[in-house]
């Protein structure tokens, strides 16, 4: 039987210490249909424990999710919990209740959850973090050991001379792609951050007002980028490369893809840590992403409010249920004893997380209209028309301007 949190037991006696709640109906939205079959699963078991309290967890389409909630919490229709993104952040300021102390213990929560301590403010969570996302590299085994490729390249460079020995061109057209990092908006949504961190620099200055991109480790990291791309090593705009057709030897991406791999039962892959630029791991050598779990509207009764935190922390108070919630994501559990379990182990990816991120950083809120900014700098590198550098200071004033109008909520920097 797996062990349980220390969560636990403070759930378990603050329900024997608070006044019970009874007859409270409860109502969970979520976007995503499996995680709606997941946490039914979840109440029904709950209900069962407390006959008093009856939940419905409810699926709404992604397209009117964040209006319908902002709507509910100024009518008073807001779900009991939502589902929460770390996209939605700002959208939601002000209006979620605290996450109570004495179901989750802030001081035992540092020490167990890796990625607490940046979620609070004021020694106050908002928000629960479920999992985590990194990027790793994903290599196909069979190209590999075809092409004699020996061990998994430690830096940049050894990435770039590994994909440029086992990229494959017929008549000008990339038939295998050696170090492909190429896939639309990621290449500088997810490797250009994770590439400026390792240069030294930060997603935000002057707590948050501003972007540090048009710093020098920014348009060192973009540099990189455009040379490894330049070389051909990923391809070029427009090829249609993918892994699980065995057209890419080496692939960066984050680790949600290995949701995708898995339905290619006879594609052979594992997984290594993305490269450095000294080939040692360092504190700030990447970036990290939460997978929320769920939030409560403050606007709420306060009955109502308490009960869904109860039912949060029994949820969450569960080592399977964890386990469940990120292993159907792709995501690494938080809580940090989960990480012996072969769950984690004897899988390449999660294992490989459990490497970097504790080396990882959080910016913050990165809200989607500033990531979206930087396709700007990703259409240079595409179809060379103009100098990213350049680019990438001209797209940092953009994103400046915006945010004097759009201030961040939550900067973790």
């Amino acid at each position: 039987m797996r062990q349980r949190l220390t969560l636990a037991l403070a759930v378990a006696m603050a329900f024997a210490l608070a006044v019970p709640v009874f007859g409270v109906d409860l109502v969970i939205w979520d976007y995503v249909p499996w995680r709606v079959e997941y946490y039914q699963q979840f109440a029904e078991e709950y209900m069962r424990l407390h006959p008093d309290v009856n939940i419905e967890v409810q699926l709404v389409a992604q397209a009117e999710y964040v209006s319908k909630i902002q709507v509910g919490m100024v009518t008073g229709t807001a779900p009991s919990a939502f589902a929460h993104h770390p996209q939605w952040i700002s959208s939601f300021a002000g209006q979620l209740a605290p996450f109570p102390h004495d179901l989750f213990p802030p001081d035992e929560l540092v020490q167990e959850v890796l990625g607490y301590a940046p979620l609070l403010q004021d020694g106050v969570a908002y928000v629960y973090p479920l999992g985590l996302q990194g990027a790793v590299l994903f290599i196909n085994q069979d190209l590999w050991d075809n092409a004699g490729l020996g061990a998994p390249p430690r830096t940049w460079q050894e990435a770039a001379d590994i994909g440029r020995r086992a990229t494959r061109r017929v008549d000008g057209v990339t038939e295998v792609a050696g170090f492909f990092f190429n896939h639309g908006n990621e290449m500088m949504q997810d490797l250009f951050l994770d590439l400026n961190y390792q240069h030294g620099g930060k997603l935000y200055r002057n707590n948050g007002t501003e972007v540090a991109l048009d710093e020098q480790p920014a348009v060192d990291a973009v540099n990189l980028i455009n040379d490894m791309f330049q070389s051909g090593i990923s391809g070029f705009a427009g090829e249609s490369l993918t892994f699980q057709t065995n057209r890419q030897v080496m692939l960066y991406s984050y680790a949600w893809r290995l949701q995708q791999l898995a339905q290619f039962t006879d594609l052979r892959w594992t997984a290594a840590p993305i490269p450095t630029l000294t080939g040692d791991f360092h504190q700030n050598m990447a970036r990290m992403q939460y997978y929320f779990g769920l939030s409560v509207p403050r606007s709420n009764p306060e009955e109502e409010v308490r009960a869904a935190f109860e039912f949060i922390a029994w949820a969450y108070g569960d080592d399977d249920r964890l386990m469940d919630l990120n292993s159907r994501s792709g995501t690494l559990p938080t809580k940090m004893s989960l990480w012996t379990y072969p769950e984690i182990v004897e899988n390449p990816v999660l294992f490989t997380l459990t490497q970097t991120l504790p080396l990882s950083t959080v910016p913050g809120e990165t809200p989607q209209w500033l990531l979206d900014a930087l396709i700007q700098v990703r259409d240079a590198i595409w179809y060379s028309t103009g100098d990213p550098g350049i680019i990438l200071r001209d797209v940092a004033r953009q994103i400046n301007a915006r945010l004097k109008e759009e201030p961040l909520s939550w900067v973790a920097e």
